[in-house]
């Protein structure tokens, strides 16, 4: 059997088929990154609602509001819940529950519960 060797350049097919592995070396590599920036983007999302939700709560604790109200605070829907616990569940008087809920475009981003006592 004879070996012919051939090295008089690089045939069209060997491009075709370098460009075709370099195309998926890339496309996969910007899929793999826009991934990570879009989870980026939900996490500080979901950081800053969450930051948002205790400072209301630590707000609320202070204060003597038993009325429920909702706000805008940027992008964010503010809702707040307060109603008080029955006596027959725990026995203290005045005892209420705070539930805070933050949304965007109508869509529950974080909620967190807390109580307090007014005299």
């Amino acid at each position: 059997m004879k070996y012919i060797k051939n090295n008089k350049g690089v045939t069209l097919i060997e491009i075709i088929l370098t460009i075709t592995i370099f195309s998926l070396y890339f496309v996969s590599l910007f899929a793999f990154i826009s991934y990570f920036i879009t989870l980026s983007k939900d996490s500080d999302e979901k950081m800053e609602a969450n930051n948002l939700a205790i400072d209301i709560i630590e707000k609320e604790r202070l204060s003597d509001n038993k009325e429920d109200f909702s706000i805008m605070v940027d992008e964010f829907k503010v809702e707040v819940n307060i109603k008080e616990i029955p006596k027959d569940v725990i026995n203290l008087n005045n005892l209420y529950q705070i539930v805070v809920k933050i949304k965007k475009d109508n869509i529950l981003v974080h909620e967190i519960e807390s109580i307090k006592i007014i005299d």
